[in-house]
């Protein structure tokens, strides 16, 4: 926006020395009728040195965002680690909020859960590209990042995520912890670059092959086939592909699989507290046992009512 007006104040400047006067033939018009170059020079110099300082503090607020998510990192950060020494005593916690989550549930497979039971921790650390050794004081103050940069114009960021999964030691993985991350591109064009941990599975314990991979999408009939086609069974084909539909959480980790939106899901709302989707497990386990019992209780009374409507029911109640 200011690079367009800066050129739009240029513009009109060398559009009015095509003429020696500017003369304005409304005299209703609040300015002079006539303006001198001399005097537009001085009035464009002006505006060039107000948009040159609106300029300078759009750098500033940049560099006030940037420093303010570097001490929002640090800040936050012991806490986090705080609150995963509290989830640790907390049995089955990360398996029980993943399926509490709206989303994140549809990726954990009846077969990842028991896997699931033997992480101990996760961990959402953001990524930035300030010097790795840098302390903490040193990258959110003024004075710590100017002797950090060098005098150059760099400013330490956050450029990323790394979600980090710990298990403990069980019968499928030998890896004691498993890490995906995002990194912006330099280029800020290109897609994130990304890494992952490569799953190491014990012999035999590999379940992946037993779980349906993904269809490729369903090809569209022709219209000519499309009206010999039963619409009844093409809706029932359809129902069967979703079911065919299933991944792994796991698959995750693969390395051809690019999938940011589950990294920022996870890093997201879910990291920001995953408490209270631990509560929900619990209170939709409730509200499920509660369903259940009204369930069963309507199933005994249906049964009684129609023992008591049964002739032999009845035949046996007059003679006793």
């Amino acid at each position: 926006v200011f690079f367009v007006i800066q050129m739009s104040v240029t513009s009109l400047r060398y559009s009015i020395r095509g003429s020696k006067r500017f003369k304005n033939d409304d005299h209703d018009s609040p300015y002079p009728d006539s303006v001198s170059l001399e005097g537009l020079d001085r009035i464009f110099d002006e505006l060039e040195q107000v948009q040159e300082r609106m300029e300078e503090l759009a750098e500033e607020h940049e560099l006030d965002i940037a420093r303010a998510d570097m001490r929002d990192f640090y800040r936050r950060r012991p806490l986090y680690i705080a609150r995963s020494l509290i989830i640790r005593t907390l049995d089955l916690f990360w398996l029980r909020a993943f399926l509490a989550h709206p989303v994140l549930s549809e990726y954990v497979l009846p077969p990842d859960q028991d896997l699931f039971k033997y992480i101990t921790d996760m961990f959402v650390d953001d990524l930035h590209d300030g010097p790795p050794d840098a302390p903490a004081n040193m990258l959110t103050t003024s004075n710590g990042i100017d002797k950090l940069t060098n005098g150059t114009q760099h400013e330490p960021s956050i450029i990323g995520f790394r979600v980090t999964f710990y298990f403990k030691d069980n019968p499928y993985i030998t890896n004691s912890t498993l890490f995906k991350e995002f990194r912006d591109d330099e280029n800020e064009d290109g897609p994130p670059i990304i890494t992952q941990s490569v799953i190491q599975w014990r012999e035999g314990m590999n379940y992946m092959d037993t779980i349906k991979p993904r269809k490729p999408p369903r090809k569209v009939p022709s219209p000519e086939r499309q009206e010999d086609e039963d619409e009844e069974d093409y809706s029932s084909d359809e129902e069967e592909d979703d079911d065919d539909d299933d991944e792994s959480f796991f698959t995750w980790f693969d390395s051809t699989n690019k999938d940011k939106k589950l990294g920022d899901k996870i890093s997201g709302d879910f990291w920001q507290d995953p408490v209270q989707y631990y509560r929900d497990y619990f209170e939709n386990c409730q509200k499920e046992a509660a369903a259940r019992a009204v369930a069963a209780a309507e199933a005994a009374e249906t049964e009684g009512n129609e023992a008591m409507q049964d002739p032999e029911h009845n035949d046996k109640t007059t003679k006793r």
